[in-house]
């Protein structure tokens, strides 16, 4: 086990050796001179978190050039390896830091100090960062993506209008997992669908959770979890084989076998988030920019699993294929 932490400190902590050298982009900015330096820290890596992250480190290398150093820790999942990302970013004394998922967003803001902007993306409860105080940090600002699972439900209600039992895996220790899973048990009933939920603890999990769910569910929806989302395969090739039908709430699952999602736009989420650290780079402090709820969604339809499910979307619903 200790061999095991080590060799993954290790590599972590080349892995931000690695991306701390790169420089994209040659435009300077107006940092007055004084080159500026930014944390990013990842929770771990999958598509949704890499799609923010690289829109982050894109848009402000774009903007700042040279002028810019960017360091990205990434925790693996780890919480050893997240809590000592977090002390090593709290002595770095960088400019801002940029903690991305809720997980990462809330070790942040505990471990910084209060002089430290911080700049949080991809967090659905913005509120659940602020502690048992209620309040918010005035170090503290940020990005949500807000999951419109109203509408998803409404969707899988049109296209299959004889289910009734929706499978839903959930990893409760993640604060937006639990979250989801409560809008999705108050929006269900409106649409005579009645949740039944399995647990899962790491991406691992996911096909064994799915697997148990089998001949009690008519559907299975994936919504806004990290695990589920990084597992999203293994739900996909359980349910193909039993004949099941799989949505989701976002683009990558949808490009990777589910049905369908409206889904936020990732890439503008981590464009927004970067526009925050733009500002507090060029002296605006957290508590003078309000944290932005994105909302705005699209509908992404993977034709060919909406074939396979003998579905088809209505005429006057615009998506992307």
């Amino acid at each position: 086990m200790l061999q095991r932490m080590f060799l993954s400190v290790v590599a972590a902590a080349s892995i931000v050796a690695l991306l701390s050298s790169c420089e994209k982009g040659t435009t300077s900015g107006a940092t007055g001179g004084k080159r500026k330096h930014v944390a990013i820290l990842k929770l771990g890596s999958h598509t949704l978190i890499d799609e923010v992250e690289t829109a982050v480190f894109r848009s402000l290398k774009d903007h700042y050039g040279t002028q810019l150093e960017i360091r990205v820790y990434n925790a693996n999942f780890e919480g050893d390896l997240l809590r000592q990302s977090v002390d090593q970013i709290a002595s770095s004394r960088c400019d801002v830091v940029v903690p991305i998922t809720t997980p990462a967003s809330s070790a942040m803001v505990n471990g910084a100090p209060r002089d430290m902007p911080v700049v949080f993306s991809f967090v659905s409860n913005p509120p659940s960062l602020w502690g048992s105080s209620g309040t918010q940090p005035t170090n503290v600002t940020g990005t949500s993506d807000q999951i419109d699972y109203e509408r998803n439900l409404r969707l899988i209600a049109t296209l299959l209008p004889k289910a009734s039992r929706l499978g839903y895996l959930v990893n409760e220790s993640e604060e937006q997992a639990k979250l989801g899973l409560e809008q999705v048990k108050q929006i269900a009933p409106k649409y005579k669908l009645t949740v039944i939920s399995a647990p899962v603890a790491t991406a691992t999990d996911v096909a064994t959770a799915a697997r148990s769910l089998i001949g009690q569910v008519d559907v299975f929806f994936v919504g806004g979890d990290n695990t589920v989302v990084s597992g999203v395969g293994g739900i996909l090739s359980v349910a193909e084989k039993a004949n099941i039908p799989v949505f989701a709430v976002e683009r990558t699952s949808v490009e990777k076998g589910c049905v369908a999602a409206y889904g936020v736009d990732y890439k503008a989420l981590g464009e927004k988030t970067a526009a925050l650290v733009i500002g507090v780079l060029e002296g605006k402090k957290p508590s003078q920019l309000p944290v932005v709820y994105y909302r705005e969604t699209q509908l992404y339809v993977n034709k060919a699993a909406l074939q396979r499910a003998g579905l088809e979307m209505p005429k006057d619903v615009n998506c992307i294929y």
